[in-house]
C-alpha cells in the first residue's frame, strides 16, 4: 500500500516537472498543505507565504501570510524584499560556498512561481505546492510548471545568536504574527519541516 502511494506521488511529480526523468531526486517529506515553498525557504514552517488579498488568513483551509510592509504582488522584486527581511542579498550564482545559504527564485513570465532552498551538500530542497518536499538537482525544475531560476539569493550561515537578533528585529520592524512559534534557542519551530543536511 504504501508503495503505491509512492509510485503515485513520483509519477505525478514527474508529470509536472519533466526534466526530473533525468535526474535523482528523493521525496522529503509527507504530503502537507501547511507550509509551502516560500515557508520551506525561509525556514518558517507555521504558515504558507504568499501575497493573498487578506495578507493573513485562511484560503481553502491552508493559513496564509504575507507581510504589511511588502506589496502584494508576486513580482520578482516583491519576493526579494521578502528574502532581504531575513538577511538575504542577490548573488550572481547557485554555486555551493560553505558557509553560505542560498536561495533559487523560479519565475513564469514576470511572477514567481517557486522557491528552493539549499542544502550544504549542494542539492537543493522543495515544497512542491500542497505536496511533498523533495530533494533534487536545480535544473531539474526547469521548464515544468514553475518555469526556471532566475534570481539567486545567500546569506552567511546564522549562529543562535544572530538567529535572536534577527527574529527580534524582524517581528517588531515587519508586524509578524505575534503567535509565531519560537523555540528555547530562538529558533523558529518548522513545523513538519525537517532539515536534512548530509543528501
Amino acid at each position: 500500500m504504501v508503495t503505491s502511494i509512492m509510485q503515485q506521488a513520483v509519477k505525478e511529480i514527474l508529470s509536472r516537472f519533466p526534466r526530473l526523468h533525468q535526474s535523482v531526486f528523493c521525496l522529503a517529506s509527507i504530503a502537507t498543505e501547511r507550509y509551502n515553498c516560500i515557508a520551506l525557504a525561509i525556514g518558517v514552517g507555521s504558515y504558507s507565504w504568499w501575497p493573498t488579498s487578506t495578507r493573513k488568513g485562511t484560503k481553502n483551509g491552508v493559513e496564509y501570510y504575507w507581510p504589511p510592509s511588502l506589496p502584494l504582488t508576486d513580482e520578482p522584486t516583491t519576493f526579494v524584499r521578502l528574502f532581504q527581511v531575513f538577511g538575504y542579498s542577490e548573488c550572481q550564482s547557485a554555486e555551493c560556498v560553505p558557509g553560505i545559504e542560498k536561495v533559487a527564485l523560479f519565475k513564469v513570465d514576470q511572477e514567481i512561481r517557486h522557491a528552493s532552498r539549499q542544502l550544504p551538500s549542494g542539492k537543493w530542497w522543495s515544497k512542491l505546492g500542497p505536496k511533498k518536499d523533495i530533494i533534487h538537482e536545480l535544473s531539474s525544475l526547469d521548464e515544468g510548471i514553475y518555469g526556471s531560476e532566475c534570481i539567486y539569493l545567500q546569506r552567511h550561515q546564522l549562529s543562535v545568536g544572530e538567529v535572536n537578533q534577527l527574529l527580534r528585529q524582524i517581528m517588531t520592524d515587519y508586524a509578524f504574527p505575534e503567535e509565531l512559534p519560537i523555540n528555547n534557542d530562538g529558533l523558529i519551530i518548522l513545523q513538519g519541516i525537517y532539515p536534512i543536511d548530509e543528501l
